[in-house]
């Protein structure tokens, strides 16, 4: 009924676009939710999570803006909820705990969740939709989601993003901060991927540029490196970046729907394929069009400590896609 009416009052600017919320009864997959259903560029957002989703579906569903929202919950309803859709989010997973104490650990157990979750994304869509990974670690779950999909022979490489968005957002937040200015006329590049040991702050190239000393701009580069600590330092680590990062992953999925619906010269940032240096994947700038990815942005010049960073995260990035990989030969998914 929705769908219908959704075609009477738009029906020449409106496109459909389903995008699923898999964790979406976490804290970032309600934040992201809550922001989602404020864009009537999409048309459907479904919820999906192994607890029961309807008690966040009636909540949204009040509020008056176009986007219809769908509920599903329990691992026998997953392929259902991914079925036809035009991208996939993943938000849930295990973070850190008491049991969870290192990335490695916190691989392990959400490397068993995306093979489940690519097998059910696989029976739900013939052609791979656009993947947005937010589950840690980032830097070894999109290699290895890279993976599972070549297994199936579904894999799209211009469709298969890891976020890094809020590293490069909390780099505008900290700068402007420092240099008391607005934050939404700052823009920093973030490259590299997305853990202490591989993000690569360029506040040298940041826009505006700001006359700083070498030791000024190390000192707030490590601010946002442990931007994420901070959180969860400030939470009594009983909580981790949830609102803020609600917040960057709307922003990047409205760039992606954008780009679908014909919007040209969209430029984002992210995890990805990519063929900038001599790692398989890495953070950095690119154009989105209808497709997908357009390439990343070749890398600018660096300062020598920023180099040092750059250094670091190559061989940290290289280290998490031997582990995706490792992972592949010890279950014997190849």
């Amino acid at each position: 009924m929705l769908k219908n009416f959704q075609r009477c009052i738009s029906q020449e600017t409106f496109q459909f676009c389903k995008i699923c919320i898999v964790g979406a009864n976490g804290g970032v997959g309600r934040s992201l939710a809550q922001q989602l259903k404020q864009n009537n560029r999409f048309s459907e957002i479904c919820l999906y999570d192994i607890t029961c989703t309807k008690g966040l579906r009636a909540d949204l569903s009040h509020i008056n803006t176009l986007p219809e929202v769908t509920a599903y919950s329990g691992a026998e309803n997953l392929v259902e909820s991914l079925r036809c859709c035009d991208i996939m989010v993943l938000t849930g997973g295990q973070s850190h705990s008491k049991g969870i104490t290192s990335r490695e650990q916190m691989f392990e157990a959400n490397a068993k969740i995306m093979v489940k979750l690519i097998d059910a994304l696989v029976k739900a869509n013939k052609e791979q939709p656009h993947i947005h990974i937010v589950t840690n670690p980032i830097n070894s779950l999109v290699p290895l989601t890279a993976e599972l999909l070549k297994k199936h022979g579904i894999y799209n490489a211009r469709r298969l993003i890891g976020c890094t968005k809020v590293d490069g957002m909390r780099a505008a937040t900290f700068l402007a901060e420092h240099m008391e200015v607005d934050p939404r006329y700052v823009e920093v590049p973030v490259i590299g991927g997305h853990s202490s040991k591989s993000i690569v702050p360029l506040i040298s190239q940041s826009q505006p540029k700001f006359a700083l000393d070498d030791e000024t701009q190390m000192k707030i580069a490590q601010r946002i490196i442990h931007g994420g600590e901070e959180v969860v330092l400030a939470k009594n680590h009983k909580g981790a970046a949830q609102l803020s990062m609600g917040y960057c992953v709307a922003q990047f999925c409205d760039s992606l729907v954008r780009s679908m619906q014909g919007e040209k010269n969209v430029k984002e940032v992210g995890f990805i394929p990519s063929d900038v240096n001599d790692v398989p994947y890495f953070a950095c700038q690119f154009e989105l069009d209808k497709e997908g990815i357009r390439g990343c942005k070749r890398l600018p010049p660096m300062l020598p400590f920023e180099i040092n960073l750059y250094n670091q995260a190559r061989e940290d990035i290289r280290r998490n896609v031997d582990i995706a990989m490792e992972f592949m030969d010890k279950n014997k998914l190849k």
